[in-house]
């Protein structure tokens, strides 16, 4: 099912806040795939880390982006139906540092944002 939905989503239509690459909606949708099919630590590692690190959440600024909407049910699905415990893990993770974040709007950051 994650592969399909993840297909399913219209990437481009979901804004990127920043305008910055790494905070791609694509880039979240590569990294998903990415995810869902990891066989190694590595590639697990890889994909968490592109999620982890812009897109979905930027963690250091405490900020969850648009594609975050999107990509959640297909981290559920990877949750109860990921192949690896440690994509399983990855996932929940994932899920977590958007729970503990905030919406990225003017203002609402842990980091001073000068564009506002």
């Amino acid at each position: 099912m994650s592969l399909d939905a993840v297909d399913a989503v219209n990437w481009s239509a979901i804004p990127n806040p920043t305008a910055h690459p790494s905070d791609d909606p694509e880039r979240v949708a590569d990294a998903l795939r990415r995810l869902a099919v990891s066989t190694t630590a590595n590639e697990t590692g890889d994909a968490a880390s592109l999620l982890a690190g812009g897109g979905f959440v930027c963690s250091h600024a405490g900020m969850v982006f648009p594609a975050a909407y999107a990509a959640t049910p297909v981290l559920l699905d990877l949750v109860e139906h990921g192949r690896r415990s440690r994509i399983k893990a990855a996932a929940l993770g994932l899920l977590f540092d958007a729970l503990c974040s905030l919406p990225h709007t003017p203002g609402n950051s842990r980091i001073r944002d000068r564009r506002y």
